[in-house]
């Protein structure tokens, strides 16, 4: 039997969501991630079909600003060779991946890979409240952040937030899960993907949930179908709870906590990112180049070659500077209108959901951000497929 080019390209697309997923405990696989994701991209630029040009024109303006800018991290600025390479490879990678799409067999793979990290953090969860109290899970969260998974940490000894790594991914699968057709037991794993995005503890998450909602309930012009009355009553119950006293203490709990730790770090990361950006014109303009790394020591933080920050895209424009940095962003806008069009409005509201929680949290413009690009890609093509196959039929029945 032989294998069809899609084929590869679906299980190098499962690949690579099992690997980000599956960061806890199997982060040193990143190498095999990172190459299942060349070679998913550069096995769909081989698959599409080009006219007019049109690809390569779009592979060129995405290309070029990146390479100039590579150019003079290495050639001017001195950068590490290795480190401006990894960046260069992430940002095409994310730039490219707007040509590739997978079909409903690996969309739902997606969301099964997602469920698979909701079960990890669930089993994480119990075992704390069943074995472990306030005092006694502190060596355990050291544990998890020596060996970089991420983090688990409480404020009452009731409710954890298993913060852990390869939860990127469960809001955009709760969105499409919801959106599309994929499983017959769709609003219980609709359900479970909920409850993940709770107990991850990102405030950033519920914001983005939020967002959905209520584009979802301005939108919804009917509540006839069961779709439309399960929207009504989650979205109801999402905003009801809100107000329930426990609720709103957690919510207090975590801003104030975030006031005082995770914000006040947010804050000093961007304070030493941007003095650095903006030391003259040039720099802010050109930027430090790919690969630039800090070396700086603040009251709160060691910064010295650190290349993973909380804001991750203000690291990244400090890499570009602001010319570069524009290039990038107008391709990305320019390119999202030609490929997704104008009728796909709840797709583009899934990318701004996207966005607005990763933008404040260190997991944008890497390899979650390529693998949403793709989802929402298939989504469109899925939804397309479906519409075509319903044409079809009705023009077949008036026949």
């Amino acid at each position: 039997m032989r294998i069809k080019r899609q084929q590869i390209i679906n299980f190098l697309f499962i690949v690579t969501v099992f690997l980000v997923t599956r960061q806890f405990p199997f982060a040193f696989l990143s190498p095999i991630m990172n190459v299942a994701v060349v070679c998913l991209l550069l096995l769909s630029l081989a698959k599409e079909k080009i006219g007019n040009n049109e690809a390569y024109l779009l592979i060129i303006l995405l290309m070029f600003p990146l390479t100039c800018n590579f150019l003079y991290s290495i050639g001017i600025v001195g950068n590490k060779v290795l480190l401006a390479v990894k960046f260069y490879i992430v940002l095409l990678s994310i730039g490219l991946a707007y040509f590739v799409k997978v079909d409903k067999f690996a969309l739902k793979w997606f969301v099964i890979l997602c469920l698979l990290q909701v079960l990890v953090m669930l089993a994480i969860a119990i075992y704390i409240m069943t074995f472990l109290n306030i005092n006694s899970y502190l060596p355990l969260r050291v544990f998890f952040i020596e060996k970089g998974w991420g983090d688990i940490y409480t404020f009452n000894g009731y409710f954890y937030r298993i913060q852990i790594k390869g939860s990127a991914l469960l809001v955009i699968a709760f969105i499409l899960n919801l959106e599309i057709k994929l499983f017959s037991k769709r609003y219980i794993i609709t359900f479970i993907l909920l409850l993940g995005i709770v107990l991850a503890g990102n405030f950033a998450f519920l914001i983005a949930l939020a967002i959905y909602f209520i584009y979802k309930i301005i939108s919804l012009k009917t509540i006839r179908s069961l779709n439309g009355y399960f929207l009504k009553i989650i979205t109801s119950l999402f905003f009801l709870s809100l107000f329930f006293p426990q609720i709103y203490r957690y919510i207090s709990q975590t801003i104030e906590g975030k006031s005082d730790n995770s914000l006040s770090m947010r804050w000093d990361q961007v304070d030493v990112l941007l003095k650095s950006l903006t030391e003259n014109n040039l720099v802010f303009l050109l930027g430090r180049g790919l690969g630039h790394t800090l070396d700086v020591i603040t009251a709160i933080r060691d910064y010295r070659d650190g290349i993973y920050f909380e804001i991750q895209i203000i690291y990244i424009i400090n890499q570009l500077g602001v010319i570069f940095f524009l290039c990038f962003i107008a391709y990305n806008i320019f390119i999202v209108i030609l490929r997704w069009g104008r009728n796909s409005r709840e797709v583009y509201i899934a990318y701004v959901v996207y966005i607005v929680y990763a933008v404040t949290n260190p997991y944008i413009l890497d390899t979650n951000h390529v693998v949403v690009i793709i989802v929402l890609n298939s989504w469109i093509y899925f939804k397309k497929k479906v519409n075509d196959k319903q044409k079809s039929s009705i023009n077949h029945s008036l026949i």
